[in-house]
């Protein structure tokens, strides 16, 4: 990916934001703490989309991520350019908190060890980032081909559910939430083009619904 030279210094300044935040984060933070005795030695790396997917072998947006095997923190590229500066760091704590809960508790995922650790970092402890920039928005969001609805034939009423890209399996078993014996069995998949043609019609929209 050839990048403008405005572009080359955001690239230059968030690695010098994330190569401190990670000696501080990881590699000075477990220094002595329990059984890390010794300084770590993190990288902290920023990658094209072609290497982050090839890495988890899906073409999934990816913000970051962290690698224990190869003591690596990684930004995605585009997140690097295109997401503000409290956004990226947003990112880097939240990868920094992955690898210190690991260390120190053995836990790699989203759980007790982690939150504990992204709040003692300042950072929200939740899974996935909610801030999307416009750009990656437009360049990764996957088109919604597809509308769930519940079919409420007593009442012969349409609920949208939620929107889609694929097909999804196992329909009949899926329910809406928070009215779990109430929606059981009666959810639907319409096509999203047969979706804005008919809108709430049900029983139009009930003859062209499948699972």
């Amino acid at each position: 990916m050839k990048l403008s030279m405005e572009q080359l210094e955001r690239v230059r300044a968030v690695y010098k934001i994330g190569k401190l935040a990670i000696d501080k984060n990881v590699n000075n933070y477990l220094i002595g703490k329990d059984k890390i005795v010794k300084k770590m030695d993190y990288e902290f790396c920023i990658e094209e989309h072609s290497k982050v997917s090839k890495t988890f072998k899906s073409n999934k947006f990816l913000f970051g991520y962290c690698s224990y095997k190869d003591y690596k923190i990684v930004l995605h590229l585009d997140h690097v350019l295109y997401s503000s500066i409290d956004d990226i760091i947003d990112t880097l704590l939240h990868e920094a908190a992955h690898a210190v809960a690991y260390h120190i508790f053995g836990e790699s995922g989203h759980g007790k060890y982690f939150r504990k650790v992204s709040v003692m970092f300042g950072n929200s402890p939740r899974a996935t980032s909610k801030q999307t920039s416009p750009e990656i928005a437009a360049k990764y969001q996957k088109e919604k081909k597809y509308e769930v609805v519940f079919l409420d034939d007593i009442k012969m009423e349409v609920s949208s559910v939620y929107s889609c890209s694929r097909k999804l399996k196992n329909l009949g078993e899926r329910f809406m939430k928070g009215n779990v014996k109430g929606t059981q069995g009666r959810l639907w998949m319409v096509k999203m083009e047969d979706y804005k043609r008919i809108g709430l019609d049900f029983q139009k929209l009930a003859e062209v619904c499948f699972r």
